[in-house]
């Protein structure tokens, strides 16, 4: 009995297990497998990729790429007009992994064919960092300079403009001091690639650092008040990298041994101070047919380089220059006689950036540096007593270089200064500071030099080539060359000669400022400026010698040729009467 109910038992037990597992059998064979965990951003990405590979783009549009920030930027909305490339794509990195930026600038930028692109991206590097301690910021800038490195070789003419990183509040506050750290280092790295930084950060900070709670829906991400101002940043940096007019083919520029700069033929840049085009060489003051007319002395002079220069817009943080350099008289700098002299215009005004100071023989020099990076107009001038037969800009890879625009309709006709050589710059200190190119400066206007040392005596034939120019004043100056006899024998043929050729164009006699009040010639150009005046000649102005080099201290080097002192207190006194004359233009019926 009791052997039967133990068989029951294990009957029973045997049953009641078989039928468990039967179950459990049966509930494995209607449940799905258990799918591995999936990431929803490693997915994201992937979507968003193949998408960009699968677009067919117009080429010639703007492209954004970046993480978040720029996918969620309504661009069709906020940048009306504007054909936006979007390529975005949320908690996307810079690249240290096996996603990110890094690794699909193919579809995201370079098959874009974009003419310019915004680069936006690092927070959540830093976010990584923050939560996990890894990676650094330096590799995050290393990355950071690969990617920016890849897009300037293989698009060097589409700007590139970095995008600082906006500032974060509330649970993400703990980013801002890592955010202002790659900030500088994302300044470092524009700076070094020559590309606009965007700093975005300044406009988006509250009183205490943070970003603006106005400007954001979670401390992180923008809502449309912060999408609203990144698109007016935008609209201007669009404005600042507009195609820019004149700009001289990169692939014209030339390299030069030890030297990591672009070189330019500066005869393709505007170039002043050339009154014939015909010249036997192209750095020259007069035509090649005048060789058999003037003088000997003049013609030799003719080949020095006073009053030309060359005018040119660059971004460009360094400038130098190859030319051919010379010796110096010893009575003059090296740096006004050979030498090259550069201005930058700045509200308006033309400003000393720097000096080229040459060897005596060819030489390449920087001209100025620390420049900066925003499109500048510059104009730099010419050796005063030496020639030139080469001349090239050296400025930075990744900078523009282009012709200068040209002056307003109203002061486009040049002013021609004919002399000596006082008039040619002897003995400035730099070629832009003889009295000719200070005045130019000032009142806006190209300047002819036609100053030839000791050989300034109105010959017949140059008045024939005066003459042939069209300025808005000839300013006539050869008195310390031209004794008492030639002032009488020539000024009045010479001023009815141009007047017969201009008949509208005004005329400026200026009296020898050395020893003004004693020196015969002085006296002899008033006669001959009365004769003119009772003939009935317009447009006939006079000025005095004896204000040209007054002041405190002698303005000159030995007596008779000026110091920078000097020619600056020629051009003062000058500036009055060419203001006058110009302001009064070409009126027939005035003086």
């Amino acid at each position: 009995m009791f052997r039967f109910k133990h068989r029951l038992i294990t009957l029973a037990v045997f049953c009641s297990l078989f039928s468990g597992m039967l179950s459990a059998v049966r509930a494995d064979e209607q449940a799905e497998p258990t799918p591995p965990p999936v990431d929803k951003w490693a997915k994201h990405y992937h979507d968003r990729v193949a998408l960009f590979r699968a677009e067919n783009v117009e080429p010639g549009g703007i492209v954004l790429v970046g993480s978040s920030h720029v996918e969620g930027f309504d661009t069709g909305k906020l940048l009306p007009g504007r054909r936006i490339v979007n390529r975005g794509i949320i908690s996307d990195r810079i690249g240290l992994t096996d996603r990110g930026i890094l690794h699909r600038l193919d579809c995201s930028v370079f098959d874009c064919k974009p003419s310019i692109i915004f680069l936006e991206n690092g927070v959540n590097d830093l976010g990584e960092l923050w939560r996990h301690g890894t990676p650094s910021i330096e590799e995050v800038e290393t990355c950071y300079r690969e990617v920016v490195k890849r897009i300037r070789n293989r698009l060097p003419e589409a700007p590139l403009v970095i995008v600082g990183l906006f500032p974060t509040r509330d649970n993400y506050a703990e980013l801002n001091p890592m955010i202002v750290d790659l900030n500088r280092r994302l300044t470092r790295i524009a700076e070094d690639f020559h590309c606009p930084f965007m700093d975005v950060h300044a406009s988006y900070l509250d009183a205490d650092g943070a970003l603006k709670a106005e400007y954001s829906r979670d401390g992180l991400h923008l809502n449309e008040a912060g999408y609203r101002v990144w698109a007016a940043q935008i609209e201007n940096a669009l404005a600042a990298t507009a195609p820019i007019p004149g700009r001289l083919d990169p692939a014209r520029a030339t390299s030069q041994p030890s030297s990591d700069l672009l070189w330019y033929d500066a005869k393709e840049l505007t170039i002043e101070g050339k009154g014939w085009a015909d010249t036997e060489a192209f750095y020259r003051r007069l035509p090649a047919r005048a060789k058999d007319v003037v003088p000997d002395a003049v013609w030799s002079l003719s080949k020095h380089t006073a009053g030309i220069a060359v005018r040119f817009v660059t971004n460009s943080p360094r400038i130098a220059a190859t030319w051919d350099g010379g010796g110096a008289m010893n009575h003059m700098a090296a740096t006004g006689n050979s030498g090259l002299d550069l201005y930058a215009r700045r509200d308006g005004q033309w400003v000393f950036c720097g000096v080229g100071r040459p060897n005596t023989e060819k030489t390449t020099a920087d001209v100025a540096k620390g420049l900066g990076t925003e499109r500048t107009e510059y104009m730099l001038y010419l050796p005063l007593y030496n020639g030139t037969a080469e001349l090239q800009i050296g400025i930075e890879p990744g900078a523009t270089l282009a012709t200068a625009p040209p002056r307003p309709a109203e002061q486009a006709r040049p002013i021609v200064f004919y002399g000596t050589s006082i008039t040619q710059g002897g003995c400035a200190s730099r070629t832009g500071m003889c009295h000719a190119a200070i005045l130019g400066r000032w009142l806006n206007r190209e300047v002819i030099n036609l100053g030839f040392s000791g050989a300034g005596k109105m010959e017949p034939a140059l008045v024939d080539l005066l003459s042939e120019l069209d300025p808005a004043v000839y300013v006539l100056e050869a008195l310390p060359n031209m004794t008492t006899e030639l002032v009488r024998e020539r000024i009045q043929p010479s001023v009815r000669r141009l007047r017969q050729a201009r008949p509208d164009t005004p005329i400026l006699l200026v009296e020898s400022p050395l020893h003004p009040d004693t020196n015969p010639g002085n006296p002899a150009l008033r006669e001959a400026f009365n004769a003119l005046k009772q003939d009935g000649v317009k447009n006939l102005y006079y000025l005095e010698g004896k204000d040209q080099l007054a002041g405190p201290e002698n303005g000159t080097v030995d007596g008779v040729h000026p110091t920078d002192l000097g020619f600056y207190r020629m051009a003062v006194a000058y500036r009055p009467m060419l203001e006058r004359i110009l302001s009064t233009g070409a009126n027939p019926d005035h003086e």
